[in-house]
């Protein structure tokens, strides 16, 4: 799945191949967030697929088309919306940053990509500072084909806090949290091309050929990735009991609660031919979240952190034994390792808690949003070579198992899978496997 949506949801109900034009509400019924979600999800499905029919897998309006990577003056030159001032300064600035990217409107995949200024190719507004330094060491002469790299990032109160600008979080709730909202990342990207490709033979191709445009990016840069996963609630081949009337408690779901599970790949292997991986899983969505006030490092391996809560019930907050990951805006636009960190102890009073494990995060600004993200596993290690057979529970019944067929299917890091549990059926809602009708 594409994008992040983290949030406090039911469950996620949209479903392309239904082929639902519109959803409509009814009087004196019961409304959910998955109602209002899917609606919204049909339309942008609609205007994306309108604009991908018209534009095509890539491309962008003839009076007003943007991202276009400047490398020469004589392309100002030819900027017609530009006067002669105007130009000059591009011209110096050119000078100084190497490449610079035009301002306007373009379409990658039916998606709308809005740049409103021209900007320096290292200055990208979401750009990390560590992606712009390994840029610049990049660029040593080699051909390169530049991309567009746009995906959906989620946002909250937490990381909508501008002075400048109108933020989402309403004041006078006193702290209540609202609907959150999703933003389009937009990042441009250089992937070097080998020797024996021929730039125009590449560019031509590219535009047309979506199969071509990823065998050219290689499967690291694929994202998300094409693995799957099965989710059930645990059969027990023998249950004791004879009574062919008596459901057995541990054939459904054990939960007292609903929930809305996450499985999320946390790591893959480095090493070639090695198909191993790792992933966590949340009962919340990993919505759990607690904005970070200051840090302290004892030492390499404990962190101290001051919390500007700990949630508002034991349910949403943080124990002795927990694991959490640390986020800020650097770690979600760049391809940043993940770390997760074991809470040590909690100190209610001053909202602090104390970490250990083996952290390389840097300096947590407070412009950067930084925060505490709680997963409710350990990372858990998968050995693909083992074959498809193997089941990882994750708690209260519910098993996942992931495919071994790697050539065909990958897996890549931050992929996830959302299953919904409910009491009232006592299993999960995953979409059962199709078996073929014998002749």
């Amino acid at each position: 799945m594409q994008g992040e949506f983290r949030g406090d949801f039911t469950r996620d109900t949209y479903d392309k191949s239904k082929h639902f034009l519109r959803v409509l509400m009814q009087q004196g019924r019961v409304q959910l967030d998955a109602d209002f979600n899917e609606q919204t999800s049909i339309l942008l499905n609609r205007l994306q697929t309108l604009a991908k029919d018209i534009f095509g897998l890539q491309g962008g309006p003839e009076q007003n088309c943007g991202f276009e990577f400047i490398a020469t003056e004589e392309q100002i030159n030819n900027i017609n919306n530009l006067n002669e001032e105007e130009k000059q300064k591009l011209k110096q600035l050119l000078q100084s940053e190497k490449y610079l990217i035009g301002k306007g409107n373009y379409y990658v995949d039916g998606i709308l990509c809005e740049n409103e200024e021209i900007v320096s190719y290292f200055k990208q507004p979401d750009f990390t500072l560590e992606a712009r330094d390994t840029c610049k060491v990049q660029l040593n002469g080699a051909t390169y084909l530049a991309y567009l790299d746009v995906w959906e990032r989620q946002i909250t109160p937490i990381e909508d806090r501008d002075d400048f600008k109108i933020n989402i979080r309403e004041v006078a709730l006193g702290g209540a949290d609202t609907a959150i909202r999703s933003k389009l990342v937009w990042q441009v990207k250089l992937k070097q091309l080998k020797d024996n490709q021929d730039i125009e033979t590449v560019a031509k191709q590219v535009s047309k050929d979506r199969d071509y445009f990823q065998s050219v990016l290689g499967q690291e840069l694929l994202k998300p990735g094409k693995g799957e996963i099965i989710a059930r609630i645990t059969k027990p081949n023998s249950t004791g009991i004879n009574e062919p009337c008596v459901i057995p408690f541990n054939s459904k779901f054990r939960g007292a609660e609903n929930h809305l599970y996450r499985a999320e790949i946390f790591r893959i292997s480095t090493a070639k031919n090695n198909n191993q991986l790792s992933f966590v899983w949340s009962r919340e969505n990993s919505s759990i979240v607690f904005p970070i006030v200051t840090s302290t490092e004892k030492n390499s391996s404990v962190l101290v952190f001051k919390l500007e809560h700990l949630g508002k019930d034991k349910n949403s907050s943080l124990s002795a034994g927990d694991w959490v990951e640390i986020i800020n805006d650097d770690y979600i636009l760049g391809d940043s390792d993940r770390q997760l960190l074991k809470v040590e102890q909690v100190d209610r009073i001053e909202n602090q808690v104390i970490l250990s494990g083996d952290s390389k995060s840097n300096t947590l600004l407070p412009e950067k949003h930084p925060l505490l993200r709680r997963w409710d596993s350990k990372e858990v290690e998968v050995n693909l070579s083992e074959g498809s057979n193997k089941w990882f529970p994750l708690e209260d019944g519910i098993e996942i198992q992931f495919q071994a067929d790697t050539q065909n299917n990958f897996y890549q890091v931050g992929d996830y899978w959302l299953i919904s549990a409910r009491t009232a059926t006592g299993n999960v809602e995953w979409p059962k496997q199709k078996t073929k009708k014998e002749n």
